[in-house]
């Protein structure tokens, strides 16, 4: 399983990406509709 992570802006996700995140999702989106939806796709 990948890790996945919500980031509160570009900077935060550009760091959790460079820590090994696999699907980083911004804060302001439907944060839990995208992250369900990535984790089920895989």
């Amino acid at each position: 399983m990948g890790i996945y992570a919500r980031a509160y802006d570009d900077a935060h996700a550009a760091e959790l990406e460079k820590a090994g995140a696999q699907t980083v999702v911004p804060e302001l989106v439907a944060t839990g509709v995208k992250l369900a939806g990535s984790i089920l796709e895989t």
